[in-house]
């Protein structure tokens, strides 16, 4: 079955709005001068690109890296971004190439994180940042009332036999560690959102749960009354980031 890339663009958009601040900041972190180059590994539509470029008006060059050549058509149809079909295990650039290289949400996918991460840590310059916006921890998830778990149980282990790892939000500061980043900057993504803003956050998260399990859980049926959605959905989501700068540690490792 095809892909339908205006969902999955939908999705992708939506979780860019979740890292915004942090996106930000890694902006106003970056310790090279521009023009920059900045390289989004698993850069899907593009969503994240697009974003950033609006974030500042320093002048940027984007690199789309994406194993799926479909997702990059579309990506650069709209997105300001130069794509290369590519696995992240692999980057197909030279060391000291990019000031910022980054991934969001897409570690949580891959099999071996540390080696996509030590590829990323190799093509950022010198004091160059690589930075990791985003990977849940699913297996810390919360759910309320009472009945909303099942459903959280559903969903992920709907997406563990897709291919996560359900632990990747905790893992991740010993994934940098293992990737040769001397002293990573590691964090937890807070949450802050108004009456509205949760409310649509727990509609479309109901939506993508059938999407993920394929039919609704019991638990979110509709009542004569009203539609049973959950009060509250919290994954926990870890960031780290680190500045490229020599260490004995990496150059032993690599």
């Amino acid at each position: 079955m095809s892909k339908d890339y205006l969902r999955l663009n939908h999705r992708f958009e939506t979780q860019v709005t979740w890292t915004g601040y942090f996106q930000q900041k890694l902006l106003k972190t970056l310790k090279t001068a521009p023009p920059w180059r900045i390289l989004e590994i698993g850069c899907g539509t593009g969503a994240l690109i697009r974003n950033l470029a609006g974030l500042t008006s320093a002048e940027i060059s984007f690199f789309g890296l994406d194993i799926d050549p479909e997702a990059l058509r579309f990506a650069r149809a709209r997105s300001p971004l130069s794509p290369v079909c590519a696995a992240g295990e692999f980057l197909p650039f030279p060391a000291d190439s990019f000031d910022l290289v980054c991934c969001h949400y897409l570690l949580l996918w891959a099999p071996d994180p540390p080696v996509i991460l030590r590829e990323m840590r190799r093509c950022s310059k010198p004091q160059g940042l690589t930075a990791v916006l985003a990977e849940p921890d699913y297996a810390g998830r919360v759910d309320w009332p009472a009945a909303a778990p099942e459903a959280g149980r559903e969903q992920t282990a709907a997406l563990t036999k897709q291919g996560i790892d359900s632990l990747a939000g905790r893992k991740l500061f010993g994934w940098m560690r293992s990737a040769g980043f001397a002293k990573p900057v590691f964090g937890l993504h807070g949450i802050e959102r108004t009456f509205e803003e949760q409310s649509m956050f727990l509609m479309e998260e109901s939506l993508q749960c059938t999407e993920d399990v394929v039919s609704i859980p019991s638990s979110w049926t509709m009542s004569d009354e009203q539609t049973a959605l959950p009060e509250m959905i919290v994954v926990p989501t870890f960031f780290s980031y680190a500045v490229k700068e020599d260490s004995f540690r990496y150059q032993k490792k690599y």
